[in-house]
């Protein structure tokens, strides 16, 4: 199957090793003294039309406490083109740009909304005057994460 072919079929992303990671510090035994705070999400997002093992590392952090992550803000996935010589992708590498088939994904940690989107393109067209054929694609779906949380009380307040 083409990267072309596979585009033009209806296709979902996948995102594989999903980590959340949270911490909150407080100043003293309020729980309005907070000191420090930060989120960390990460996944690798794979899209089946760009080849079975071109996946990217997508990573975010975020200051906001407490819930961190809202769907305010996109970040950009890390995208590594394929080597020239690379047979495991269906991307022509020299027709693609560092930017071409880098993801962007929100999420929001209340509601669990997770979405993607990416623009990529295609050098397999059937036409060989205009082989390149670029394509957008957005999605999303709600997830439910299964948190551990582990608290700390500093003894000595």
């Amino acid at each position: 199957t083409t990267c072309t072919d596979t585009s033009l079929s209806a296709f979902t992303w996948t995102a594989k090793s999903f980590y959340y990671h949270s911490l909150i510090s407080f100043s003293g035994p309020s729980s309005s003294n907070i000191q420090s705070a930060s989120g960390y999400l990460s996944f690798n997002l794979s899209n089946p039309a760009l080849g079975p093992t071109f996946d990217q590392l997508c990573l975010a952090t975020s200051p906001t406490p407490t819930q961190f992550f809202y769907l305010d803000q996109w970040f950009t996935c890390l995208f590594n083109p394929p080597s020239p010589d690379s047979s495991s992708s269906n991307l022509n590498p020299n027709t693609i740009t560092a930017n071409t088939s880098a993801a962007s994904f929100r999420f929001d940690k209340a509601s669990g909304r997770f979405e993607v989107r990416q623009d990529w393109e295609c050098g397999d067209g059937p036409d060989p005057n205009y082989p390149t054929t670029s394509f957008s694609g957005e999605g999303g779906v709600n997830v439910t994460l299964d948190c551990k949380v582990d608290v700390w009380q500093n003894p000595d307040w």
